[in-house]
């Protein structure tokens, strides 16, 4: 782990001192929190709504968040899709 942080600082010029590696360990912890909020609170969410896995749930909040909408999953009740 010691050797991938090493190349990762070195690939962006950063040095070693406390603050950057501050600095790269809250990026790091703001891209997490992101994560957790954009993906998993919502994928929770819909879970509950549509009866779906939380899996399901992660990947059609993944693809709408990200904009891809490939409509594979569509949430809804199956009465409203026959009228």
């Amino acid at each position: 782990m010691h050797t991938i942080r090493k190349r990762i600082f070195k690939k962006h010029g950063w040095n070693t001192d406390p603050s950057q590696k501050q600095a790269f360990i809250e990026w790091i912890m703001l891209l997490v929190f992101g994560y957790i909020v954009f993906i998993w609170g919502p994928a929770l969410i819909v879970s509950e709504m549509e009866d779906w896995s939380i899996t399901d749930s992660a990947y059609f909040t993944f693809v709408t968040v990200s904009t891809i909408g490939l409509g594979d999953f569509v949430p809804g009740d199956i009465i409203f899709l026959t009228l």
